[in-house]
């Protein structure tokens, strides 16, 4: 008896050579999900990812996209589709990040509308292009920080609004998806680093220093996104799931 709760499955997560996409990606594998990801740049890296997912017995498609070009996020989706023949669960893991404030006049401003045509329209056109091709029962579930929700940071006022625009998002596919019992959730995540024993340097104050001890990882958002995507989390919809140790509240 296979007792892998994803057996069987296909996972779709987009933005899968990111540092927690990569993470999802292999926690999904390890429940059973087969998987195709989304990738830009990284080709080594996707390869590398598929092999990993491969070693585990799953199957695994890496396909190129850019999604801030509407066609190429539509053609991942249904290339991801006929991959496999069917899709049971979308990540929405791809993410964009430029720096700027609102009374700098230099800024890129290109660099900001891309976030926006990343964050925003193109994680709207995955769920769309994906929502027919979904089973009943499927899951969507996107990864945005926790500052989006409730807090404010100077410079990342675009990044976090970009992250707000897909909080509502996620609020309304609840709704429209209820009928197919598709349920839609985002999770929050806090300071994730890379090697949290690691993550202390020289001359850091002591309180930032307690708080980077206090840092979780991409493992921790993976096991999160794994939870909302199996069968346990059938009748959650609409709701944030905030991993961040608690330091947000």
């Amino acid at each position: 008896m296979n007792i892998l709760p994803l057996f069987g499955k296909v996972a779709i997560v987009t933005g899968g050579t990111g540092y927690v996409g990569a993470a999802i990606v292999r926690r999904l594998a390890r429940e059973g999900a087969d998987i195709a990801f989304s990738y830009l740049s990284s080709n080594v890296l996707a390869e590398q990812l598929v092999s990993e997912v491969h070693a585990r017995g799953r199957r695994a498609i890496a396909l190129r996209a850019d999604f801030s070009v509407p066609a190429e996020v539509e053609a991942f989706i249904w290339g991801a589709h006929d991959g496999f023949g069917r899709l049971d669960v979308l990540v929405n893991a791809v993410n964009v990040e430029a720096n700027a404030r609102v009374d700098d006049l230099d800024a890129d401003m290109q660099a900001i509308q891309r976030q926006f045509d990343v964050n925003v329209r193109g994680i709207a056109i995955a769920v769309r292009t994906a929502a027919p091709l979904l089973i009943d029962g499927g899951r969507i579930i996107s990864v945005g920080p926790v500052l989006a929700g409730n807090q404010a940071c100077a410079g990342k006022s675009d990044f976090l609004a970009t992250k707000a625009a897909v909080a509502s998002y996620t609020r309304g596919w609840c709704h429209e998806f209820r009928h197919r019992a598709i349920t839609a959730n985002i999770v929050e995540i806090g300071r994730i680093d890379v090697g949290v024993g690691t993550s202390i340097v020289r001359g850091m104050n002591e309180e930032l220093a307690a708080a980077r001890q206090r840092s979780g990882t991409s493992e921790a958002v993976a096991g999160a996104v794994a939870f909302l995507a199996g069968p346990d989390a059938g009748y959650i919809s609409g709701t944030s799931l905030r991993v961040d140790g608690g330091l947000n509240v």
